[in-house]
């Protein structure tokens, strides 16, 4: 008799890589049995449908092994399924003994012995196996660790009914019914594949081997893994998130292969155990995932083309891998967004024009190129994405209209993704251009699959926002309306408003310019508040970023309280905060907008309520509030405070901020540097001593040219430091020509560097600076090199204004 008689399921000792002693199906005496039995019935097993799926790991394998053996316990609310899978725990499926050749004894309900003729006792069987297979294909595709286990306790419970009918075991079972055992095997490790525990793959991989072994000692086909069994255990490799996942998932892809070369098996690898493998590497998030991919699919057209093996040809799901191997490396920083759309729209092309059908493109690979093109940040990227959105569209109409190739709502989301990350001045526009078109295709059934959800209203939303269009604010507003009342009209969850939608609208006002923006801004606060209270939803209301873009819109109205706003606003935050309400918790962003808003107020105690703050989020960090540890932003909004205050020895205090900076290792951006010189070139009062402030602004100009780039700001700041504060008329020239003489050297020379100078030199001396800096004296304009990085400097400024740059 084969060794293997009883299942043995201590899955919880795989999580605990504990392997050894453990088979699917286990060589156990009578006595074994009868001591599992006694076990079970001893032992309190767990409700195992109970709706909390969560188990706890520190368990006892005892009373797992028991949970396994003994039927399911009713619960108080059970679904058709459960009850279903209970009465087949409870059913007595066939006799205990066979009486001769004709007939065998079954067991009536009255407990009387009962004759069944052999060919209604193999009927009993097939539907009991039938009945069997249905519950653990249901289990199986729960994706859950209870589902994988009730898969296990159903393949138990079948054999010990055959033990318990003539303790043939599983063989006999496989042996005597027309049901290929096999398919319920299949199904426990598919179960296993899709559980998402750690340790599924080596149990599904235990549960391959231990049927393929029964296979080959007993010959008997019922229980031959057939190839949905292998690329299961494969898949489960390639979704198990181990480090060594391909080398596992090609280890079993290389047993099956010596398997089949041996004759252990007629069962040969095909694309789909390739395409698990690709899977599996394009899951890892290594940098050379792509390369690997790519070597394996270009091994498998070898063995398709030059060997003959067509099974192994890669179709579209193969090359998909490709394509997800590319994105993952995008989204980890291992390539550009430019590289991942590039190589993706080349590799595609290439599909488009293969000879073989089953390799062409579907929407999910033209979406991953759009998707990269839409994070690759190119000046072209506008122009590429829609080239290939034109290619899609012409490409469904030319395979005949297929759902697989038709652009979905993704599809059009990735392309309006593009516009709203791009430099264009019309993005607004153009983005509203395609949600109407959406629209269109939805509404006439050309493509249904293409109507708008809430994403797409939130990405025109954000375009609009970010266009600077002086009107941008109530286009965002009207599609609000729009998308509410079409939410109200269909019902439809994925076009309902969320908390990001009306955020949008805030945000549209805090980066627009028009007047009374703080005050609509906090109309929609209102208004977002009162709707989550009435819907009973608390993250449809405000958060701290809604109250962060108020904070944006308050430091530039321009009011004359906007410093007491800012400060009223963060108070009720940590209020609220205090209250409960996590969503209003603020962070560094929060105060130091709130600093900055105090820094332009104007106000006489404007640096001592700044300072005030920096010390409440210094006090804050250190007993663990969370994010709010002062950045460089927060300490040059302190120092801009200094430097627009009227207070005496505001240039001491900027440069004891710069050190405070340094002393908590944060190191000082150029911006920093300029506003200590502005804070010693605006120090204005009595009690300042002219050589001190000197002094200081020396230091700083002289440590800026060795940390960081000066750039024109620091020579114009220096250089007016330097006409205040220089009384001696030829130290003052020298010092100021010298300034000069570097300016040009770094390429910053400007005519606000210029203008400082002419402040700083007699008109003479300062003719003589003119002559030596302009190129040419008809147009004015300055020598190349002496302004190149001065460009590029505003342009970068710019970039930043508008909310550009590189992710």
């Amino acid at each position: 008799m084969p060794r293997f008689q009883q299942p043995c399921f201590y899955y919880w000792h795989y999580r605990r890589r504990q392997r050894s002693s453990i088979s699917l199906l286990q060589q156990t005496s009578s006595t074994e049995k009868d001591t599992d039995q006694e076990d079970a019935t001893t032992t309190e097993p767990k409700d195992t449908f109970d709706d909390d799926d969560d188990e706890d790991e520190e368990e006892d394998y005892t009373e797992r092994d028991a949970m396994l053996m003994e039927p399911p316990k009713p619960t108080k609310k059970t679904s058709k399924l459960e009850e279903r899978t209970r009465r087949f725990f409870q059913e007595v499926p066939f006799s205990s003994k066979a009486t001769g050749n004709s007939t065998l004894i079954a067991e009536s309900d009255d407990h009387n012995a009962v004759e069944i003729p052999e060919q209604q006792h193999k009927g009993a069987i097939d539907e009991y196996l039938k009945e069997a297979q249905s519950l653990a294909t249901i289990w199986s595709y729960k994706q859950s660790h209870k589902g994988a286990l009730m898969v296990e306790r159903i393949i138990r419970r079948v054999i010990q009914s055959q033990d318990e009918e003539d303790g043939g075991g599983i063989e006999t079972l496989a042996q005597q019914s027309s049901i290929k055992v096999a398919h319920v095997y299949t199904c426990a490790i598919r179960g296993w594949t899709f559980s998402g525990d750690r340790g599924s793959a080596e149990r599904a991989e235990e549960i391959l081997d231990t049927m393929q072994q029964c296979y080959m000692e007993g010959g008997i086909q019922g229980i031959k893994p057939g190839i949905e069994a292998f690329n299961m255990v494969l898949l489960a490799y390639a979704r198990s998130g181990l480090r060594d996942a391909p080398q596992q998932a090609l280890r079993v892809l290389q047993k099956l292969h010596d398997w089949y070369t041996t004759g252990a098996t007629d069962i040969a690898p095909n694309k789909k155990s390739y395409a698990a493998v690709l899977r599996a590497f394009a899951n890892t998030g290594k940098p050379d995932a792509p390369e690997r991919v790519m070597t394996l699919l270009e091994h498998m057209e070898r063995l398709a083309e030059e060997e003959g093996y067509t099974s192994v040809r890669p179709d579209f799901m193969c090359h998909g891998a490709y394509f997800s191997a590319l994105h993952d490396a995008m989204e980890r920083d291992h390539i550009t967004g430019e590289e991942a759309a590039t190589i993706g729209e080349t590799y595609l092309f290439k599909l488009m024009a293969s000879p073989h059908e089953d390799i062409q493109p579907d929407t999910w690979c033209f979406n991953l190129v759009l998707g990269s093109w839409s994070k690759s940040y190119t000046k072209d990227m506008v122009e590429r994405a829609d080239a290939i959105m034109e290619i899609f569209e012409a490409y469904h109409e030319q395979s005949g209209q297929s759902e697989k190739t038709r652009p979905s709502t993704l599809s059009y989301n990735f392309l309006l993704s593009t516009y709203s990350r791009s430099k264009l001045k019309d993005k607004g526009a153009r983005s509203l251009a395609v949600l109407r078109r959406m629209q269109e295709l939805a509404r006439s059934g050309e493509n249904p699959g293409a109507k708008p959800d809430a994403v797409t209203f939130n990405t025109v939303m954000t375009a609009f926002g970010k266009s600077r269009q002086p009107n941008a604010p109530y286009y965002v507003e009207d599609l609000l309306r729009e998308m509410h009342e079409e939410y109200v009209k269909t019902r439809d969850p994925r076009i309902r408003p969320t908390s990001r939608t009306y955020n949008n609208c805030v945000n549209a006002w805090a980066q627009s310019t028009l007047p009374g923006s703080a005050a609509r801004i906090m109309e929609w606060i209102v208004h977002m508040q009162s709707n989550a209270e009435r819907e009973g939803r608390r993250y449809l209301g405000p958060n701290k970023w809604t109250f962060n873009a108020f904070l944006q819109s308050l430091s530039k109205s321009g009011e004359p309280t906007i410093g007491e706003d800012a400060e009223e606003v963060l108070n009720q935050m940590m209020e609220y905060y205090r209250k409960g309400w996590t969503e209003l918790k603020p962070d560094v962003l929060t105060f130091t907008t709130a600093i900055h808003c105090i820094a332009v107020s104007g106000k006489p105690d404007a640096l001592e309520r700044s300072l005030a703050i920096v010390r409440r989020m210094e006090d804050f960090h250190e007993q663990g509030f969370g994010d709010v540890r002062p950045n460089c932003y927060t300490y040059n909004c302190v120092i801009n405070a200094a430097a627009k205050s009227r207070r005496p020895g505001k240039a001491q205090i900027a440069l004891q901020l710069l050190r405070r900076m340094q002393e908590v290792a944060l190191r000082p951006p150029t911006v920093t540097y300029n506003n200590v010189l502005n804070a010693c070139a605006f120090a204005h009062h009595r009690d300042d001593v002219p050589d001190d402030i000197l002094d200081i602004a020396k230091e700083v100009f002289e440590e800026a040219k060795v940390t960081c780039e000066p750039n024109y700001i620091t020579y114009g700041a220096y250089v007016r430091v330097i006409s205040k504060f220089v009384r001696d008329g030829t130290k003052k020239k020298d010092l100021a020509c010298d300034v000069y003489r570097q300016c040009c050297e770094a390429g910053q020379l400007t005519n606000h560097v210029m203008k400082q100078l002419r402040y700083a030199l007699t008109a003479r001396q300062y003719a003589e600076l003119l002559e030596d800096a302009v190129a040419d004296e008809k147009t004015g304009q300055f020598h190349e090199r002496y302004t190149e990085n001065a460009r590029r400097t505003k342009l970068s400024f710019q970039q930043t204004s508008h909310g550009h740059g590189r992710r």
